[in-house]
């Protein structure tokens, strides 16, 4: 199901999948926020390890940005949590972790090589970070529609805007 961008029949699959995550793996939702676009920019994310049923939410500020940044900035904040938890052995080693976004571009950035003309820094440092990961772990990045009443994306979301809003706080002059 992963690893490749979905076809129509594939989208809805993705999304039963993303609304009803197994168990099994480690799970990450993603989105990002600039208001207004670009503006004060921020990242979400939701994480569940694996064998847990609780979830934690978090907003980062990205400072001044677009939504690509905050996009970009939530799965490579996502690809340090998942680094700092095989280090402390949360995250087992020769596990699967899946990543749900909600941005085809970002994705298809990772998977394919799609261009990401801006935060050029950003993204080879994503693009370096999951190529150390795979050497750890399995991490398969999936591709969902946004606001589209998939939980996980929509708790994203919030936090995402939540840390937009941190970015306005920081930005603006004391």
């Amino acid at each position: 199901m992963g690893e490749r961008l979905p076809g129509k029949y594939r989208e809805g699959a993705v999304a039963d999948c993303a609304r009803a995550v197994p168990e099994g793996p480690s799970v990450a939702f993603t989105d990002g926020s600039a208001k207004p676009n670009p503006g004060p920019c921020g990242a979400g994310i939701v994480l569940r390890l694996a064998g847990s049923q609780r979830r934690t939410h978090i907003a980062i500020p990205l400072g001044y940005g677009d939504n690509n940044k905050g996009e970009m900035g939530a799965i490579h904040e996502v690809f340090v949590a998942v680094k700092n938890h095989l280090a402390a052995g949360t995250i087992p080693k020769g596990s699967s972790f899946f990543l749900f976004s909600d941005s085809l571009l970002r994705v298809a950035h990772l998977v394919k090589g799609w261009a990401f003309p801006k935060s050029v820094d950003l993204a080879e440092a994503t693009v370096a970070l999951l190529r150390s990961l795979r050497k750890q772990i399995k991490i398969v990045l999936y591709w969902i529609r946004g606001h589209s009443g998939i939980p996980g994306n929509d708790e994203a979301d919030t936090a995402a805007k939540k840390g937009a809003r941190q970015a306005m706080a920081d930005l603006r002059p004391p």
